[in-house]
């Protein structure tokens, strides 16, 4: 449970951090904790809520895994405007413990006219003004491609890799890490790079780790040089603190994709949902040209607190 010490400190951030975004000339949204529909998550499930209407015509509502869903209606609102939100969010199933509650605070941010790579300098502004403002050193950042990650801690050449799920099998048998015949390319990378990257990556300062495989089928823009996409990810301390990419916005692409998804969440999801099909509408002109990031307020704050739990900077987990 949050002591009070940590509980000041937790109120400290906040207002800290809303004070690094509006400096930046960032809007604060505060958009709906509920939709009636949704972008297909097929690795997320949702809380449904139902609205029992007084007037007859009861409907079914999701508790959002994130505000992405709103935010990016909002940045086509408002296409010149960086927006910023400290958002709860919820995700059904998930497994409680160290890292983990099924609601959480997410700070989540965009900015129009940037890429991957500008927001990944900002992201290093924002966590060195936390870190300052809860008067913790950090020795410095660091950036590594994925390619160089698995060059380095596992011995192999990235590229040959790629879309080659036969390949990837070969590789998993060689170093007996489990897989099922059942697993697609993206489960097979995911497997290796769980097992064999994660637990070697650097700990002692943030690294940011960047352009994936294109095979890990997300919204991030493909590059244009390599079989990867503009994406990173941050880890610090063995710990997974943010998620980035340069936003695909074009829409034919954007209603491919989620048709996709869309097929794949009926196919697994334990929780039915409603997907939005007009949500690729959303990304035609005016819509910007982009990045944004996700990034887990409450592990931030752990890290800075010197906590080793969750449960120690929030404010009565939940307990299953």
């Amino acid at each position: 449970m949050i002591n009070l010490s940590t509980a000041g400190l937790r109120a400290d951030i906040l207002h800290e951090t809303r004070n690094f975004f509006r400096s930046r000339g960032f809007l604060e949204a505060d958009t709906p904790l509920l939709a009636e529909k949704v972008i297909p998550e097929p690795t997320i499930e949702l809380f449904p809520v139902r609205f029992s209407n007084p007037y007859g015509g009861d409907r079914e509502l999701y508790l959002l895994p994130s505000p992405e869903y709103w935010l990016k209606k909002l940045l086509k609102m408002f296409p010149e405007t960086p927006v910023f939100q400290l958002a709860r969010a919820f995700r059904n199933r998930e497994q409680s413990g160290r890292l983990h509650n099924i609601e959480f605070t997410m700070l989540e941010w965009y900015r129009p006219g940037c890429d991957y790579r500008d927001i990944e300098a900002e992201t290093r502004e924002y966590i060195t003004a936390m870190a300052d403002s809860a008067g913790v050193m950090i020795p410095g950042f660091r950036s590594m491609t994925v390619e160089e990650a698995f060059t380095r801690y596992a011995g192999l050449e990235l590229p040959s890799l790629c879309d080659d799920g036969e390949a990837l099998r070969r590789v998993l048998a060689e170093r007996d890490i489990f897989f099922s015949p059942s697993d697609d390319w993206n489960d097979l990378f995911q497997r290796l790079f769980i097992t064999l990257i994660e637990p070697a990556l650097p700990s002692e300062m943030p690294l940011f780790l960047y352009d994936y495989p294109a095979g890990i089928t997300c919204l991030a823009r493909e590059k244009e040089d390599g079989p990867y996409r503009e994406r990173w990810e941050l880890y610090w301390k063995g710990i997974e603190l943010a998620n980035c990419y340069t936003e695909m916005t074009d829409p034919e692409t954007v209603k491919s994709f989620l048709a996709e998804e869309a097929a794949e969440k009926e196919r697994s999801a334990v929780v039915r949902v409603n997907p939005d099909t007009e949500y690729w509408r959303t990304f035609q002109v005016p819509y910007p040209a982009s990045s944004g990031v996700a990034l887990g307020f409450d592990r931030l704050l752990m890290l800075l607190a010197g906590k080793e739990n969750l449960e120690d900077v929030i404010y009565f987990p939940f307990t299953p």
